[in-house]
């Protein structure tokens, strides 16, 4: 499908392309008062011209560019790319890996996974209990109890939490001779000043040497706490205890060495391992791996802090998420409004796809770091928070191609496509977003357009005869469009033929519902097509046109600005235009550049028509438009403007004001005959205005 009238790239800057936020960015200024409130003000300027997303897509039209990571399909603008971005932007471009070719690298991955099954993996879901529960199998009453009052105390409860899943793993990992190496993640790096602090953990240790253990550990040498400072020193250090057989807890978080840092380590003397594949290493993975459920997911700024990389950072994350309609315009608007104030922003796990899976993959990649080499201890074991199987949806992850310690935790997950109505949603947020920003776009074309170019005449004229013929769209006929085309319409979740809405002060708040919520329809019944078919005259006329008589049940279809403020307006045009030139034999005639859109036609100059599509209901709004219909009748200077409706059921009068200058026509065709009244009354008033113009000359 073509569209009508292509206009050419250089005039694109002249359509009604709606940019996204990705290719034109966003600029931010900060104004923070000096201490004395009153002498000094530091003034700061932010600019991001483009989102990664609109480099990326600019690379990839030139270039070729092939993206590897674990992650790299991942669906989650908060962890990745934004992918249906890329895919639409890109079309035939974009490249995804077919099925042959999973196929192959799955069998190569099985290769390389060949000697699992000689492994006893173990998944542990790790509970919230009592901290008494936990600590009863190891020690007597009067041990809990001093633990408890001397060591605990009055600890909140969500670092209780903390502390007790995590003695609860560790306590099975000390207990288990069968594993030497336990790597910890947690959100927040367990050391000196933590909530728990790490001295909770040696002293529950202590207590444990000295009741169940024949033999004791050293806890400072047992505990390894690994951060960003002196990483690489305490990494050596580390590397060097396990390598010579010593059971050690290491401690570190998701930032630390969530991605990318290999914590594998020589095989310690006298120590059997199963070798999974071909591949010859020196080297083991660790045994064991705790992971706490993952937070922290969207930038945090804390009351009476300014950091403006955390307002930068989450802007970016706010309009990331609208734009995938995650959260809705207001929501978006709102949240970045909190990163100006007390920073207080809070959004559930699994009420997004983006941070599900952006949680999920932060888990997949510390899986990884036990994941390393070919060289695996008989027995790994993988204590998870429960938590990460109460809140994730690991349904996007089911058909990669994981290691077997991911797998094992997906095999083990029991929420599924939780997603799906929230895709509904999203999709609806996706089309208020669009929609306002094309009713921005569509407001300084056509209002704030003081000088129309014959570029953007014909731009306009070619559009409407495009959206007159394609009210709806399948996806592929969507994508053969340029942009300045595809900015009309709205993507459905389902192929449909109708939608709902809610609209006030002029689409000001918009709310677009796929169902029947909404206080407007968008339909062919709304806009009579139903009425049009059963009019000879005008089917007929449409059927030679390739106007729509009806509405394909279709993937896209018109927004509720393109649908009410152009298409209906192009209707009632053509429709108007068609009848006066038949049954009157008038030709009217298109309006100069200089007064486009004023109104529709005028007559020798002298009469200016404006056709409208109303509802009945709709008919007193006439009356909001006297005073700007007198105005804009001034300006260019004419003798008497007539405003047209095309349909109505009911019989009404003509009506006139400003002495005769603005009459209004209430119809021109009533139920579903053309009114041949009307038409004389119309006939009357224009052959009077042009002969009382000629008699004063």
């Amino acid at each position: 499908m073509r569209t009508e009238g292509k206009v050419k790239n250089s005039l694109k800057s002249q359509s009604l392309a709606v940019r996204n936020l990705y290719s034109t960015g966003f600029k931010l200024y900060s104004l923070f008062d000096g201490d004395d409130n009153a002498l000094n003000t530091d003034i700061m300027f932010y600019q991001v011209p483009y989102f990664p997303e609109y480099f990326l897509y600019e690379l990839c039209s030139k270039s070729l560019v092939i993206g590897i990571s674990a992650t790299a399909t991942v669906p989650s603008v908060l962890n990745n790319y934004d992918l249906n971005y890329l895919q639409m932007m890109l079309k035939d471009k974009f490249y995804q890996l077919k099925d042959y070719h999973h196929e192959h690298l799955k069998e190569k991955s099985n290769q390389l996974i060949q000697g699992y099954p000689q492994v006893k993996m173990e998944l542990k879901k790790v509970e919230n209990q009592p901290l008494e529960y936990v600590l009863g199998d190891f020690f007597d009453d009067k041990a809990i109890t001093s633990y408890i009052a001397d060591f605990v105390g009055a600890i909140d409860a969500f670092y209780l939490e903390r502390l007790t899943k995590m003695l609860s793993a560790m306590f099975d990992f000390l207990t288990d001779s069968s594993v030497q190496s336990m790597l910890i993640f947690s959100n927040q790096l367990i050391n000196n000043h933590s909530k728990p602090n790490i001295h909770l953990f040696k002293r529950a240790v202590q207590l444990l040497n000295q009741q169940y253990f024949e033999h004791s550990y050293d806890v400072d040498s047992l505990f390894v706490t690994l951060n960003s400072q002196n990483f690489e020193k305490q990494k050596t250090q580390l590397l060097e205890k396990l390598s010579k057989g010593q059971k050690v807890i290491i401690f570190t978080s998701y930032k630390t060495v969530g991605v990318g840092q290999n914590l594998q380590y020589d095989i310690p003397e006298n120590t059997p391992v199963i070798q999974v594949n071909n591949r010859k290493s020196k080297s083991k993975d660790i045994d064991c791996i705790y992971i706490d459920l993952p937070t922290h997911l969207i930038a945090r700024k804390y009351k009476d802090t300014h950091s403006m990389e955390t307002i930068y950072r989450g802007i970016f994350q706010m309009e990331y998420l609208s734009a995938r309609g995650e959260i809705s315009p207001a929501q978006c608007k709102y949240f970045i409004s909190q990163y100006f104030t007390d920073g207080n922003i809070h959004l559930d796990t699994d009420k997004t796809r983006s941070m599900n899976n952006k949680a999920i993959a932060i888990i997949q990649q510390a899986i990884g770091r036990i994941c390393r080499t070919s060289n695996k201890n008989a027995v790994i074991k993988l204590y998870i928070d429960d938590k990460v199987f109460q809140i994730c949806d690991f349904s996007d992850f089911k058909n990669k191609i994981n290691n077997p310690e991911f797998q094992k935790i997906i095999e083990t997950s029991y929420k599924n496509h939780s997603f799906e109505k929230a895709e509904v949603e999203s999709l609806q947020n996706q089309a208020v977003n669009h929609t306002l920003r094309f009713k921005n776009k569509l407001y300084h074309f056509v209002y704030n357009n003081k000088q129309w170019t014959s570029e953007q005449v014909a731009y306009w004229q070619a559009m409407r005869q495009h959206l007159l013929k394609y009210p709806t769209l399948s996806t592929e006929a969507f994508l053969e469009l340029e942009d300045n085309y595809q900015s009309f319409y709205i993507q459905m979740p389902k192929p449909s033929k109708s939608y709902t809405y809610t609209q006030e002060k002029d689409f000001s708040y918009l709310q677009i519902y796929f169902g029947i919520q909404g206080k407007s329809n968008v339909s062919a019944e709304d806009v009579k097509l139903n009425k049009i078919q059963q009019i000879t005259e005008l089917s007929n006329y449409f059927e030679q046109q390739g106007y729509a008589l009806s509405f394909e049940r279709q993937d896209y279809m018109l927004s509720p600005v393109a649908y009410q403020n152009i298409y209906k307006g192009a209707l009632g045009e053509t429709i108007g235009k068609k009848v006066l030139e038949t049954h009157l034999d008038i030709q009217l005639e298109e309006m100069p550049a200089e007064y486009y859109e004023l109104f529709d036609y005028h007559i020798q100059n002298k009469i200016y028509l404006d056709f409208k599509y109303w509802k009945e209901s709709n008919k007193q709004r006439a009356t909001e438009y006297l005073e700007r219909i007198h105005e804009k009748l001034m300006r260019v200077g004419g003798k008497r403007a007539i405003i047209i409706n095309i349909f109505a059921n009911r019989a009404y009068n003509y009506s006139t004001s400003y002495q005769n200058q603005i009459i209004e026509i209430p119809y021109l065709f009533h139920k579903k005959q053309l009114d041949a009244l009307k038409l004389k009354q119309l006939q009357d008033f224009i052959k009077e205005t042009i002969a009382s113009d000629d008699n004063s000359n």
